[in-house]
């Protein structure tokens, strides 16, 4: 047996319903589907997505995410951040921010945003 056939590889659990952050991107534009997928799968679990967006940064096309963690324990309090994905390239940066004020501020002002898809705030659950 090969080394590469011994090692067990992780199922990644896909949301069965309708992807909601597709309306933000192209998704005959190979990149953004990409993108489009990585972030539904990212928040299909725990982390709840509050808003998302798109547009440019330092030339680069960009989506923003924002986004709480709720941890399982007594008086826990959520973990907020804002996720940078990069479109046409495969990168991702977390900023963690110390409170959902601070978060939606950063989130407000990353970037350029585009004007063809200014984005979808999400109610809250």
């Amino acid at each position: 047996m090969s080394r590469a056939a011994a090692v067990a590889v992780k199922p990644v659990a896909v949301p069965s319903e309708p992807p909601k952050v597709a309306a933000v991107f192209n998704l005959n534009d190979a990149n953004e589907a990409r993108i489009q997928r990585a972030i539904q799968i990212f928040y299909a679990d725990h982390d709840r997505l509050h808003a998302i967006r798109r547009g440019t940064a330092k030339g680069l096309r960009m989506a923003w995410t924002l986004g709480s963690f709720h941890p399982d324990r007594p008086n826990a309090r959520p973990e907020w951040s804002v996720l940078h994905w990069a479109l046409d390239e495969i990168s991702v940066r977390v900023q963690r921010c110390k409170d959902e004020a601070e978060a939606r501020a950063a989130f407000d002002t990353a970037g350029q945003p585009d004007p063809q898809w200014p984005g979808i705030k999400f109610p809250p659950k």
